[in-house]
């Protein structure tokens, strides 16, 4: 079991039919085991690089789990464009990103109508709109360096629901 002293740490804080939001959630080493926690409740996955989320959605399918949305995006404090920053192909965990209000969007397709963003972006998304409605138990946050910028985005949600708060 990877990471499985932080695993037992968290277990106590998700009580069934809530929905846990994993922020970095990764290849989804914390996303599966609370899957199987909230049983009829939700895991909201959230992570920023592509190729991670498909071996994330790869792991949810041979596991069975239906209760994950998976969303390729970065969390921040609004909504626009997260931009890669540093990369280490060595270690994909590493990754960081910058989010910007969607200049970046709005000055590629004014340039180039009808071409795709470039993949050095991926949409920035706030906590408060991926989870609005639901009751949120646990949010985790291992966002390499953008801790702050995800909380700031959770404003509501931690003051509706006051969720536990995991940060790496």
């Amino acid at each position: 079991e990877w990471s499985e002293h932080e695993l037992n740490c968290l277990r106590p804080y998700i009580q069934a039919g809530t929905t846990v939001v994993d922020v970095g959630a990764h290849i989804g080493t914390h996303t599966l085991a609370f899957a199987k926690w909230v049983s009829s409740g939700e895991v909201i996955a959230v992570d920023p690089q592509p190729i991670v989320m498909c071996v994330l959605q790869v792991n949810c399918l041979l596991n069975g789990l239906k209760n994950v949305e998976v969303v390729n995006a970065a969390c921040g404090k609004r909504r626009g464009d997260a931009i890669f920053g540093a990369f280490d192909p060595s270690n994909l965990g590493s990754t960081t990103f910058k989010v910007g209000d969607g200049f970046f969007n709005r000055m590629h397709r004014l340039l180039r109508p009808g071409v795709r963003r470039p993949r050095s972006a991926v949409p920035a998304v706030c906590v408060d709109d991926l989870a609005k409605d639901r009751r949120i138990s646990l949010i985790k946050i291992d966002a390499e360096g953008m801790e702050f910028d995800v909380l700031s985005g959770a404003r509501e949600i931690l003051g509706t629901h006051h969720p536990t708060i995991y940060c790496e």
